[in-house]
């Protein structure tokens, strides 16, 4: 199976750190698939996801030994800007951590705007993303007003808006109850299935999670 992100022989340390992060990562993601990575709190899961996205080490420093790349790109170099314009989307577990805008849908419409689409197709893909999610009717809402589990899911909305080929989640059920935790892994899931997207999912609900799933890593 074609391969969208591999990883190489590679360790991580971050700025001042005496052990590394990551430690002789050897991974592939496949094309299509649901890749769930696990392990206890301090494992490298996030600082792994944020690597395919070029936060690490573009943007947290840090020394870096070995090879990483996503969509044919060197992630290690590519700015992450670039790399979320050519389809890779991290979506981060806490969603108040990431809202930029008050409303719905100006957050949904956040990402296609810095890619400088034109405006039908913004309000287009604002509308498919939050109809994925369950969320028709909600655009003119107030994102305080909603709730943890719909929160998530604007945030899921606004990172389906850029239509990414490889969708990274960094424990998205994390401050989510159990009912919640699992319609947005239904979801995840599902838009997996429909749209095609590639997703790497770090997770410690294994339980939940693991009949979804393709690998665990």
């Amino acid at each position: 199976m074609t391969t969208l992100a591999s990883v190489r022989g590679l360790s991580f340390w971050y700025p001042h750190a005496d052990r590394p992060a990551l430690r002789d990562v050897d991974l592939d993601v496949r094309i299509g698939e649901l890749l769930v990575l696990c392990g206890p709190s301090g494992g490298g899961k996030s600082t792994l996801l944020r690597l395919l996205q070029g936060i690490v080490p573009q943007r947290s420093g840090g020394d870096l030994v070995g090879e990483a790349t996503a969509l044919d790109r060197d992630v290690t170099r590519t700015p992450p800007h670039a790399l979320a314009a050519a389809g890779v989307t991290l979506l981060y577990q806490n969603p108040l951590e990431s809202f930029v805008a008050e409303r719905v849908s100006d957050e949904v419409a956040f990402g296609p705007e810095s890619l400088g689409l034109a405006r039908a197709e913004i309000a287009a893909r604002v509308r498919e993303a939050l109809a994925d999610v369950g969320l028709e009717g909600f655009a003119a809402r107030q994102l305080s007003a909603l709730s943890g589990g719909e929160q998530q899911r604007v945030t899921l909305a606004a990172a389906l808006a850029l239509r990414p080929r490889l969708l990274l989640l960094d424990e998205p059920t994390a401050h989510l109850d159990e009912a919640s935790a699992i319609a947005i892994l239904d979801l995840v899931d599902h838009v997996r299935r429909v749209r095609g997207t590639t997703v790497v999912l770090a997770e410690h609900r294994l339980g939940a999670v693991a009949a979804r799933a393709d690998r665990l890593a």
